[in-house]
């Protein structure tokens, strides 16, 4: 019996490496080096958390965009910040509009 909890620990622990080479390799070739972090200021993540699903994913997709260092096209411009590089996202859903701010 306990050679038989050993194999499967043997091959549970062969399995979770596998996992932990895959991961490895999928961030390797699927993340770019040059990828910027996000930094959340304040409540905004939890804020972000809060929208509904389909705006969250807009919002999501606009920052990998920005995370890339690429715009999406929903992505202005914020007057009033000179240059600065800070940029505007709206998207309205059914329950109103909403605006999500990057630099």
């Amino acid at each position: 019996m306990v050679l038989s909890h050993a194999a499967g620990y043997l091959n549970l622990h062969e399995q979770f490496a596998g996992l932990i080479s895959y991961l490895k390799w999928y961030r390797h070739d699927h993340m770019s080096e040059q990828e910027k972090p996000l930094i959340w200021i304040g409540g905004s993540k939890r804020d972000l958390m809060a929208l509904p699903l389909d705006v969250r994913k807009f919002f999501g997709h606009a920052l990998d965009f920005a995370q890339r260092g690429d715009q999406h096209d929903a992505a202005k411009p914020l007057k009033g910040f000179g240059g600065a590089g800070v940029l505007e996202i709206v998207e309205d859903d059914a329950g109103g509009t909403y605006r999500a701010v990057i630099r």
